[in-house]
């Protein structure tokens, strides 16, 4: 191929690369995330892929360098033969610097090394003109600027190699004698097998791209012995060739010394210095192997040609000197054809064998005239007569060279490519490519199998998403009338519509890949319908729960916020939608249970980014003037606090007093009959979080007194301007917040007593812990002297009179707490840990009745139980028979009409009279492990009285009490704890969600694969709520149920139908309005829970008060 065409080719290939980056790059992804798709990150790649390809470029010619200069080292070191001149050792320096191309060339290919330009064996007799035909053969020798013409080795016949380093190609005139082996046979052939060796090593894919043979005109007419002798030695020779290297290549015959066949100069003196440079002789069939078949007919063809020319030439020559020799050429040439065939014939007569080798041309070269001509056919007339011969004279061609040029040029180097690889390098190349062939045929195999996996997965994969939108457009209808409560989860499904199956549509799932997965596109026009729907339905229902608010709000801080955001809807110029979002969240979040706040605080956000909320309001001046005299009628100091209320979170979870006290005091104090504790209702959260706040609080109303209450705000402006306006407001909002506290305290306090013991040593127990350091007791009059003792003077107005209206409830309280308390404590500790006699005994009761009546009158029932408790430690122990009694009367109190040991439609027991049943250290753990350890057999299942005990049906309510302990209190919880592992098995096709909401804990189960979900009960948000939502509502509309209570999980899972054994997980079914969900519900606490315990609780009894 031509450099230029080579050259055009590159360009293309380069110009078509860029462009298959530049538009192909932006269609790569790494899930979502598509870097290429903008114009710079395209340019950088293209400059990457240039600079990678400029690097291998590099690479490239650096490993060349490398390979070169490893050859050359090994010609230094004397592999080819004997010790190199002083002139090669010169020529080889330069040569590590490589030899500059030519032509255009020269600024892509830089320097070419040697060993990747051709190489060429030149192989003849010695002194069969080798040399003289490379010398005058018109090619360029870059080394001969400064190492002169002559080839680089030593003199006397060229008998070691000639290395010519040519422009294009390196030839090397192998030693005469490596041919012939006539001199030394054994050193010969040594040095042979050595040169092939360093041709093996340093150009292992190609060793050479040909070889020369070269035969000289008077060897030719010779002939006899010597000829054949070297015919044989040539055909060793590329024997030894093709078994050493392995190769097939391509074979030319040189048949030098033309010049000396008499008439030669004559007939081709007139040629021009172009014409002498083409080549003259034959050119054989390049993928032919072996000798032509028509090797004598194309000779004679040839001397047919010559003798046409001399015709020509006898016609234009008028000298008898020279019409002589041109008459008589072609019988010389002729001559000349018969030991040239024999020649050829026998020289090359084993190239056919595998590799096989290709004769490629004969050609008849001159040098340089020297010598005398020899004239075959006079001297054989000569001979036959007895005559003496007379040299002919040697007529003057100028030392011009004839048909070589063109020969190496244009058909020797250009067919450098024509040779072939090493066979062995080839078998292993075609087993590669084979292998490969294989390998990327089943590849092709695998891909095309896992892309059609991936092509009928994602067709599935659309088709569900399909289905599913089908139903949501079949089973939802319209949404004009539909409710908060029953859009949620229309909006979570579409949310997720494109995870399907349990598929995530942002990563690619095992076999839905390969470039074919749908999710990203299914997922975005997901999110294109869910914010669609946020428009159509989630706006216009806030809208309507704002107009609702506006003129029917139950207090007045939702009145306001409900006018407010009206007002800032239909003026876009007080749009603050970071301000607009609080009372959207806080208007949905009473449409569901905890675990949907978040949900609907997305789903608000989602809206707002949309702008979807202002542009659904329309004005409603009618409701805005209604609000604005409904908030008139309120006094200002009530808004105030109750907006203080709305605007600041209580983090403290809302129990009561002994649950705030720890696990402990919901042990050691009995629950409390009046319920939770409000927010805020702590002295502690008003000193740390609204007082703070209050200032910020009345700025905010004053700012916003005349766009919101228009008229109606004038006394709200005030409180900008007047001080003495601002303290009183300030002191009313005090004195109603001291009155909310003081309501909540007071219900606390006067429901606050000890749980009872069961016998002396429990007692005893709990009558220590309750004065030790860290007892709940001390808790309770830490937290009552933070509430309610003096607070530093220099307070605010609010503050001011906030603490003075609790201290006037509360402050004898609080100052007892922060020191006669502590200190009464420390002495009873001091007196209980003591000796226990009767002079101990009666002292301890004393200090306690002395105590109690001292100490203010919301502790004196504590003071009593602990009374109780004190004097039970000196009473001996009671007997089996008096524990049991008391067990019994005690269980049958916590339980006696409490759910979840009576009907659903009862009481919710306690969770802390719950624990002190059946939690650790509890009554029946304590009465197992004190006085039935000797009476029951606990090894096997059932347990069983042992032989000298009574009733053998009394174990059984002592066994399933530890069943129940087991499962609600796992790892020694200390309150009770539920944890369950739910598998989805059915949902009923009209369905398409269930959703539970078990104190903020969502589960949401979907037709498809069953995927378990655990839940643990209390849940993070402690509502004692459990809300079950479907979606779509069922046939009787209903789409919610909400189940309160702090049993309420307990009471859904035992309302549902139960299938199964015990011991094995348990299939049940949760109902809302008709609809089902089949759920496998197995204990996730405890090895030894079994959640059947559940149902056995509705069985329990407790224990008889006899044996």
């Amino acid at each position: 191929m031509k450099p230029s065409i080579r050259l055009a080719q590159g360009a293309v290939n380069l110009g078509a690369a860029a462009a298959l980056l530049w538009f192909a790059a932006p269609l790569l992804a790494l899930g979502t995330w598509h870097p290429f798709d903008e114009v710079r990150a395209r340019i950088a790649l293209l400059a990457l892929a240039a600079l990678l390809l400029l690097g291998l470029r590099a690479l490239r010619l650096l490993l060349a360098r490398r390979r070169n200069e490893r050859l050359l080292k090994s010609l230094e070191a004397g592999d080819a033969g004997p010790e190199l001149s002083q002139r090669f050792r010169q020529a080889l320096a330069m040569l590590r610097q490589g030899i500059e191309a030519k032509g255009r060339q020269r600024w892509w290919q830089g320097r070419r090394q040697v060993q990747q330009m051709p190489w060429y064996l030149i192989i003849g007799a010695p002194g069969g003109g080798k040399t003289t035909a490379l010398l005058h053969s018109g090619l360029r020798f870059p080394l001969a600027e400064r190492l002169g013409r002559d080839p680089l080795a030593g003199t006397g016949g060229t008998r070691h190699c000639d290395w010519w380093f040519s422009q294009d190609a390196v030839f090397i005139d192998t030693a005469g004698r490596y041919t012939t082996q006539d001199s030394d046979a054994a050193a010969d052939a040594r040095e042979w097998q050595q040169f092939l060796a360093l041709l093996r090593r340093h150009r292992p894919v190609q060793p050479i791209n040909g070889v020369i043979v070269s035969v000289s005109v008077p060897d030719l007419l010779q002939g006899g012995a010597e000829l054949a002798r070297q015919a044989a030695a040539v055909a060793a020779r590329l024997d030894e060739l093709r078994r050493e290297l392995d190769l097939a290549f391509p074979v030319y015959l040189l048949v030098t010394k033309a010049d000396l066949l008499a008439g030669f100069v004559e007939s081709f003196g007139d040629l021009d210095a172009a014409q002498r440079e083409q080549l003259w002789g034959l050119v054989f069939d390049a993928d032919a192997a072996g000798i032509p078949a028509d090797l004598g007919p194309r000779l004679s063809d040839l001397s047919q040609r010559l003798a046409r020319r001399s015709r020509e030439l006898l016609q234009q020559e008028h000298t008898p000197q020279r019409r002589l020799p041109i008459y008589a050429f072609p019988a010389q040439f002729d001559a000349l054809l018969a030991p040239l065939e024999r020649f050829a014939r026998k020289a090359f007569a084993g190239i056919a064998a595998q590799p096989a080798q290709r004769l490629r041309a004969i050609a008849l070269t001159s040098g340089t005239q020297e010598g005398n001509p020899i004239d075959r056919v006079i001297g054989e007339l000569a001979r036959s007569h007895g005559l003496a011969l007379k040299p002919l004279v040697r007529p003057d061609a100028g030392g011009k060279s004839f048909f070589l040029n063109s020969l190496l040029k244009q058909l020797v180097i250009a067919e450098a490519p024509l040779a072939g690889q090493r066979l062995q390098r080839m078998r292993w190349r075609r087993r590669a490519t084979l292998f490969s062939a294989g390998l990327a045929g089943a590849a092709l195999l695998a891909a095309s199998a896992l892309w059609w996996q991936s092509y009928r997965r994602n067709l599935d994969y659309v088709d569900s998403v399909r289905m599913r939108v089908e139903q949501l457009t079949q089973r939802i209808g319209s949404l004009e009338s539909a409710k908060l409560e029953q859009v949620l989860p229309l909006y979570s499904l579409l949310e997720r519509l494109a995870a399907n199956d349990g598929i995530d549509p942002n990563v690619a799932p095992a076999g839905f890949g390969f470039g074919l997965f749908q999710g990203p596109r299914l997922a975005r026009s997901a999110e294109q319908a869910y914010r669609e729907m946020l428009d159509r339905s989630l706006a216009p229902l806030l809208i309507e729960r704002l107009r609702h608010d506006l003129r029917e709000a139950d207090d007045s801080a939702t009145r306001y916020e409900a006018l407010r955001a009206s007002l800032m809807l239909a003026s876009p110029a007080r749009l603050v939608r970071g301000e607009l979002r609080p009372w959207a969240e806080q208007t949905l979040a009473q449409a569901g249970g905890a675990a949907e706040r978040a949900e609907w605080a997305r789903h608000v956000a989602t809206l707002l980014e949309r702008n979807g909320l202002p542009e659904a309001m329309r004005s409603d001046e009618a409701g805005v003037r209604a609000a604005r005299t409904a908030l008139a009628a309120v006094p200002l100091a009530q808004r105030v606090h109750e907006r203080l209320l709305r605007r600041i979170a209580d983090p403290e979870p809302q129990q009561d007093l002994p649950a705030r006290l720890g696990a402990a005091g919901a042990r050691v104090f009995a629950a409390s009959n009046t319920g939770p504790m409000p927010e805020h209702s702590s002295a502690t959260d008003w000193r740390r979080r609204l007082v703070p706040a209050l200032d910020a609080t009345l700025d905010e109303l004053a700012n916003e007194a005349d766009w919101v209450l228009g008229d109606s705000g004038s006394e709200v402006r005030r409180l900008q301007k007047d001080r003495a306006w601002r303290d009183e407001i300030a002191t009313q909002v005090g004195k109603r917040h001291a009155q909310r506290v003081i309501a909540a305290w007071s219900r606390q306090l006067d429901a606050l007593a000890l749980a009872p013991g069961i016998d002396a040593d429990s007692a005893s127990r709990q009558a220590l812990a309750l004065t030790a350091p860290d007892s709940p007791l001390r808790r309770l009059l830490t937290r009552l002297a933070d509430e309610f003792s003096a607070t530093p003077q220099g307070a605010g107005a609010a503050e001011g009179a906030f603490d003075a209206a609790l201290r006037a409830r509360f402050g004898a309280l609080g100052d007892y707490a922060a020191g006669a308390g502590p200190q009464a404590l420390d002495r009873l500790q001091e007196l209980a840990t003591a000796k226990r006699d009767e002079a101990a005994n009666a002292e301890l009761d004393t200090t306690l009745r002395a105590e109690a009546a001292r100490a203010p009158a919301a502790l004196r029932k504590v003071y009593g139980g602990l009374g109780a408790l004190m004097r039970s430690r000196g009473g001996a122990k009671p007997s089996f028979d008096a524990a049991l009694a008391e067990l019994a009367q005690t269980c049958s109190t916590l339980t006696r009409e409490r759910f979840p040991f009576g009907a659903a439609t009862l009481r919710d027991m306690a969770p802390s009279d719950f624990a002190r049943l059946f939690g650790p250290g509890g009554l029946f753990e304590e009465f197992r492990r004190d006085q039935l350890s000797e009476r029951v057999d606990t090894s096997s299942r059932p347990w069983k009285a042992r032989a000298t005990s009574g009733d053998a049906a009394m174990p059984d309510a002592f066994e399933r009490a530890a069943a129940i302990g087991a499962l609600f209190f796992p790892g020694g919880a200390p309150m009770p704890e539920l944890k369950l592992r739910l598998t989805p098995q059915r949902m009923d096709a009209e369905l398409l969600q269930f959703s539970v909401d078990v104190d903020g804990q969502l589960l949401r189960f979907e037709n498809g694969p069953p995927r378990a979900k655990e839940v643990v009960w209390p849940g993070p948000a402690s509502t004692q709520k459990v809300l079950m939502r479907i979606l779509p509502p069922g046939p009787s509309g209903v789409g919610a149920e909400v189940h309160e209570g702090a049993f309420a999980w307990v009471r859904v899972l035992l309302r549902g139908e139960w299938k199964g054994e015990h011991g094995a997980p348990a299939r049940l079914s949760l109902a809302v309005d008709s609809r089902t969900l089949d759920v496998v519900a197995s204990a996730a606490g405890a090895p030894e829970a079994d959640v059947w315990t559940l149902q056995e609780l509705a069985r329990f009894r407790c224990p008889q008060a006899t044996w």
